[in-house]
């Protein structure tokens, strides 16, 4: 959890708007877009990268292995924003190769965990669970290589909820957890 947050701390967000979208976008680190009613603002995108490389050394993150960061080819947008990000671990320390390949073998590949990174999208909707097959240990979207039910177990607690009053801090929990 400690490489997992250092890592999203040394990641420009704002940098990533500014440079891609031209301003014309929102830094998050949750999965829920900021215009759901389920959207938790009290979880907050942070950018230390002192602190993340202050992080990794306390955790022996292995400086000398170079991680693996797949890109599908062809989109632009996630092609420069992994050349962004790629910059930004390099800042601290983290060696990334960016592998452009077309999108089915990009699915593949991170279907089969040849990666240590990667870059795909969501089109994104309401439901606050919609992520939870990309964190669900059994799921074919599991990119990310969980294997804790934590995420999808908060996810099915907040579905299993009937009001909005009673699944939003659940929802809330899951944006922190993640």
């Amino acid at each position: 959890q400690n490489v997992r947050q250092a890592i999203s701390m040394s990641i420009n967000r704002d940098a990533l708007v500014n440079a891609l979208l031209q301003g014309q976008g929102q830094a998050i680190v949750s999965p829920i877009s900021p215009i759901s009613p389920y959207y938790n603002p009290d979880v907050t995108v942070w950018y230390d990268p002192d602190q993340a490389k202050t992080i990794l050394e306390q955790e022996n993150f292995p400086f000398d292995q170079e991680m693996v960061f797949y890109v599908p080819a062809g989109n632009t947008t996630r092609e420069r924003a992994a050349v962004l990000i790629q910059q930004d671990l390099q800042n601290v320390g983290i060696k990334v190769q960016i592998q452009s390949v077309d999108f089915p073998t990009l699915m593949n590949n991170m279907r089969e965990g040849m990666h240590d990174f990667g870059i795909i999208g969501s089109g994104g909707t309401f439901d606050p669970s919609e992520s939870r097959q990309m964190l669900a240990p059994e799921s074919s979207a599991n990119f990310c290589m969980t294997t804790s039910t934590a995420f999808a177990d908060m996810a099915d607690e907040g579905n299993a909820q009937l009001t909005f009053e009673t699944r939003k801090p659940i929802f809330d929990a899951y944006q922190a957890l993640i």
